[in-house]
């Protein structure tokens, strides 16, 4: 594993935080590795992986779902960063409290078109393995 970076902060802090993140089965990828993964560098998002944990945790969603999912990740109705990161926390973990929503898409699985909450992170202990650990 060959970590990037250098000063104080790195040596005391991030390095380690890194290392101890990698024994317990995180990925690590360098900046230079993640960013060939992006469509641009403004880009927050790893498509590629995100897409491919929606379609894992969530085997019954089709390609209209799965974009559907996507774009309520990247959309907020706020323009204060505190709100939206509130908003983007409740969406990943499947929050519904106020003006929280989970992800939900319409979809048909048999009983007529009704929505869906999409996982986007399997929190259920017997399924740790489910999810992509990348630091």
């Amino acid at each position: 594993m060959n970590l990037e970076g250098h000063g104080s902060e790195w040596e005391q802090s991030e390095k380690p935080t890194i290392e101890q993140l990698v024994q317990m089965g995180y990925e690590y990828k360098t900046n230079k590795e993640l960013n060939l993964n992006r469509e641009s560098f403004n880009e927050p998002l790893l498509l590629d992986r995100l897409e491919d944990a929606i379609r894992r945790l969530n085997p019954w969603i089709d390609d209209y779902g799965v974009e559907d999912t996507i774009r309520q990740i990247r959309k907020f109705d706020t323009s204060i960063q505190i709100d939206a990161n509130e908003i983007a926390h409740a969406k990943i973990i499947g929050l519904s409290r106020g003006n929280l929503e989970p992800i939900t898409v319409k979809q048909d699985l048999g009983d007529g078109t009704k929505p869906h909450t999409v996982k986007i992170i399997d929190f259920e202990p017997e399924n740790i393995s489910n999810n992509d650990f990348l630091v």
